[in-house]
């Protein structure tokens, strides 16, 4: 197996921020699938509660718990196949709620993380791999 390090594409700046416009749209697409995903998700164990305290279900309510459990898995699919496009670019996610994302770059004899999340207009910061984001420094 080759050494961790040497198996991620480095990022030059110039080149981490050309990849943005494409990142952001991903992870925005992501977020409103989530949001989406979350919401089905309140509402089946709206049913599974009323299942579990023996209420007798509405007419159609079963159908209904069905096709969310159908557009749930699809919109689960959905955000792993946008969240492999990202890591796909050489991108490393690390929070998708926040859209929070690193990329691998080269600063003098060291390999570090430029570090950029969704809100953010451009890459201003970069850590250390094993700091994450609380060690983050300006550029």
């Amino acid at each position: 197996m080759a050494d961790q390090d040497t198996d991620f594409r480095l990022f030059t700046l110039e080149e981490a921020e050309a990849l943005l416009p494409r990142v952001r749209e991903l992870l925005e697409e992501i977020q409103h699938r989530a949001a989406r995903l979350g919401a089905l998700n309140d509402r089946l164990e709206d049913f599974r509660e009323r299942k579990r305290r023996g209420d007798h279900a509405a007419d159609g309510e079963a159908r209904l718990a069905a096709d969310a459990l159908a557009e749930a898995q699809r919109l689960s699919q959905e955000v792993r196949e946008l969240a492999l496009e990202v890591q796909g670019m050489g991108v490393e996610i690390k929070d998708l709620r926040t859209g929070l994302i690193d990329f691998r770059s080269q600063r003098d004899d060291r390999v570090v993380y430029l570090c950029w999340r969704l809100g953010e207009d451009k890459i201003r910061f970069w850590h250390e791999l094993d700091t994450g984001f609380a060690g983050r420094q300006p550029l």
